[in-house]
C-alpha cells in the first residue's frame, strides 16, 4: 500500500485500506501482520486522527492474541505518543482528544500498576528501578489529568513508589501534597502521617548544615497533622513528638503550645502521653523563667508518675529548683515575706529533694527579714536538729538569739547563749556572750532558783 501511494500520492481514503487489509490478517489469525499494518500507517502518517485509533487497534491485536509484553509496549509507546503534553495531543479537535484523554486515563493507570506490580515481585536489587517507573506513569497521570477524582489516589501510590525507590523528599512532598490539598480523601491523615516518617530518612542522610532545617520541617509537618486531623488516633503521639523536639530546639514557646494541646485533649491521652506533654511544659516554662508556671506542671505530671517511674526523682529535684527560683525572685522584687513563704514551700512540697537545706536556711532567713520572728526560730530549731553537720548550722545559734531578743523572750536567748560560750574558744567572745547571757538572765524578771544564780554570778567576768 505504501509503494504505491507513494507513485499516487496520499489519498483521503487511505486509512480504509490499511484498516481493511489489517482486519483481514486479523481474521486469517496473523495477529503481527495484522499489528504490523495498522502500525505501518501510523508511522506514514504520524500526525493522522487515524494514528492514535490505529494504535489502539494494536493494542486490542495484541490482547487478542495474548502477547502480553507486547501489549505493554505499546501501550507505553501509545502514551508517550499522545501524552495531553505533546504536540499531537494539543493540535487535534475537541472530539479527537477526548478519545485520547480516554485511552490515556486507562492506559497510564495499568502501566503504573503494572510497574508497581513488577516492583514488589522483584528482587530488592531490580525494584527501586521499577518503583521508579510506576511513580512516574502515576505522576503522569497526575499532571495529564489534575481534574480527576482518582488523583488524591494516584498522589498516594506516587508518594509510596517514592518512598520505597528512596525518593524521600519528593515522596513526603506528595504525602503533603495528598493530606491538606485533599482533606476529603479516604487516606488524607495515612499520607499526612507518613510525610512525618518520611523526614526520618531524610534526617539520617542529611548533612550537618540541613539537618535542622530537616527537623523545624518535620515538627511543621507534624503540628499541621495535629491541627488538620485532631481526632485521628495517632494525633495524641504526634503532639507529643513534636513538644519533645520544640523542646531540644529551645522554642519552648511553641513546645508549650503543642504539650498544652496535648494535655488537654479529650478524651484524654494515656498516662504514657500526659507524663511527657507535662514535662515538656514544665521544662519550657522553667527555661522561660516562668516559674509558678513550671511548678504547677511538675506537680501535675509527678501525680502522674507510677511510685517507681524512674522519672520521678528527677522530676522531684526539678520541682524543687523551679519553687527556690520562685522564691529568688520575690526576693529580688523586695517581696521578703513572700520569699520567705516560697521558700518555706520547697519544705513542704519536696522535703527530700537536696535542694530543701539551703530552702530551710533561706527561709529562715528571710522570715526574719520580714520581722516574723517565731516562724523563723521553728525553721532554725528544725535545721539544727535534721542538718547538725552541716556548715550552715554554726550559724543557727546567732540567729536564734537575736531572733529571741526581737521577741523579748530573753531567758530563751540568754539559754542559747549558754549553748554557744560551750563551745566558743575564742576567750573574748565568751567573755562578752557571759556578760550578754546575765543581763538576758535579769530582764527576763522571772525567779530563778539559788543554784541556777549562783551558777549564773559564778561566769560572769570578775
Amino acid at each position: 500500500i505504501a509503494a504505491a501511494y507513494d507513485q499516487l500520492g496520499a489519498r483521503i481514503y487511505e486509512p480504509l485500506l490499511y484498516e481493511a487489509l489489517g482486519e483481514l490478517y486479523l481474521k486469517q489469525e496473523r495477529y503481527r501482520d495484522s499489528a504490523e499494518t495498522f502500525r505501518a500507517f501510523s508511522r506514514r502518517y504520524p500526525a493522522s486522527e487515524y494514528a492514535h485509533r490505529f494504535h489502539v487497534r494494536v493494542i486490542g491485536i495484541y490482547e487478542a492474541a495474548g502477547f502480553r509484553d507486547l501489549i505493554v509496549d505499546e501501550k507505553r509507546e501509545y502514551v508517550a505518543s499522545y501524552t495531553v503534553a505533546g504536540d499531537y495531543y494539543s493540535s487535534s479537535e475537541a472530539p479527537v482528544q477526548a478519545e485520547i484523554r480516554e485511552n490515556l486515563i486507562l492506559y497510564i493507570d495499568e502501566l503504573a500498576t503494572h510497574n508497581h506490580a513488577l516492583a514488589q515481585a522483584a528482587e530488592p536489587g531490580d525494584a527501586a528501578g521499577l518503583y521508579r517507573q510506576a511513580g512516574d506513569y502515576y505522576r503522569l497521570y497526575i499532571d495529564s489529568f489534575p481534574e480527576d477524582p482518582r488523583v488524591p489516589e494516584q498522589g498516594f501510590l506516587l508518594a509510596e513508589t517514592r518512598t520505597e525507590s528512596g525518593d524521600h523528599a519528593e515522596a513526603v512532598e506528595v504525602f503533603e501534597w495528598v493530606a491538606y490539598e485533599h482533606p476529603h480523601y479516604e487516606k488524607a491523615a495515612d499520607a499526612g502521617y507518613a510525610a512525618i516518617l518520611g523526614y526520618g530518612p531524610l534526617m539520617e542522610t542529611a548533612g550537618a548544615g540541613s539537618e535542622a532545617e530537616l527537623q523545624r520541617k518535620r515538627i511543621d509537618s507534624q503540628l499541621r497533622f495535629a491541627s488538620r486531623f485532631e481526632q485521628n488516633t495517632r494525633t495524641a503521639a504526634v503532639l507529643n513528638d513534636a513538644a519533645a523536639s520544640l523542646l531540644e530546639a529551645q522554642d519552648y514557646t511553641l513546645a508549650i503550645i503543642a504539650a498544652a494541646t496535648l494535655v488537654k485533649r479529650q478524651p484524654a491521652p494515656p498516662r504514657e502521653l500526659l507524663v511527657p506533654g507535662w514535662l515538656v511544659i514544665s521544662h519550657s516554662y522553667f527555661e522561660l523563667q516562668d516559674y509558678p508556671e513550671s511548678s504547677s506542671g511538675y506537680q501535675q505530671a509527678l501525680a502522674l508518675m507510677q511510685p517507681e517511674d524512674d522519672r520521678r526523682e528527677g522530676t522531684v529535684e526539678r520541682l524543687a529548683a523551679s519553687l527556690y527560683r520562685e522564691a529568688e525572685q520575690l526576693a529580688t522584687a523586695g517581696n521578703t515575706l513572700g520569699a520567705a513563704d516560697a521558700f518555706s514551700r520547697v519544705i513542704d512540697i519536696t522535703p527530700r529533694a537536696a535542694i530543701r537545706l539551703q530552702a530551710q536556711f533561706d527561709a529562715a532567713q528571710y522570715y526574719m527579714d520580714a520581722g516574723e520572728f517565731s516562724r523563723a526560730n521553728a525553721l532554725l530549731e528544725d535545721f539544727r536538729q535534721r542538718f547538725p553537720t552541716d556548715p550552715l548550722a554554726q550559724e543557727v545559734p546567732l540567729k536564734l538569739v537575736y531572733n529571741l531578743e526581737q521577741l523579748q523572750e530573753w531567758e530563751a536567748a540568754a539559754v542559747e547563749l549558754d549553748r554557744i560560750i560551750e563551745t566558743e574558744s575564742d576567750a573574748t567572745r565568751s567573755r562578752e556572750m557571759l556578760y550578754l547571757a546575765a543581763e538576758h538572765y535579769q530582764l527576763s524578771l522571772i525567779h530563778i532558783s539559788e543554784p541556777t544564780r549562783l551558777d549564773a554570778r559564778s561566769r560572769m567576768p570578775s
